[in-house]
């Protein structure tokens, strides 16, 4: 036994108008707009990891500089077509302890 409705179908389908639509898109549009706010904030105050902390021109566009990732440091060269690693530093946070306890022992006599 098959069940009819009592409005009868016609068929018609219930399709979404054009203002349904637009509020649908303006919704999506919105969240995607915070994700890329929220996306760029982070980015913005993200700590960044690789820095060149100093560098000395030496002329015909050739430096020496000392670059800091994660805590290491390296002494590094650069020319026009090369880029050479001179030597790897002693660590940021040992090199800042160090001094730390010259100084404290330099304030006590």
């Amino acid at each position: 036994m098959q069940m009819r409705s009592m409005g009868g179908d016609f068929g018609m389908r219930a399709t979404p108008g054009p203002a349904c639509v637009w509020f649908l898109l303006k919704g999506a549009m919105a969240r995607i707009a915070a994700a890329g706010q929220a996306f760029f904030a982070r980015a913005r105050f993200r700590q960044k990891q690789l820095a060149l902390v100093e560098s000395v021109a030496l002329g015909d566009r050739r430096l020496v500089g000392v670059i800091q990732f994660e805590g290491q440091r390296f002494l590094v060269g650069s020319a026009p077509s090369s880029v050479t690693l001179l030597a790897q530093l002693p660590d940021a946070r040992t090199t800042s302890a160090r001094a730390s306890a010259v100084e404290s022992e330099g304030e006590g006599q």
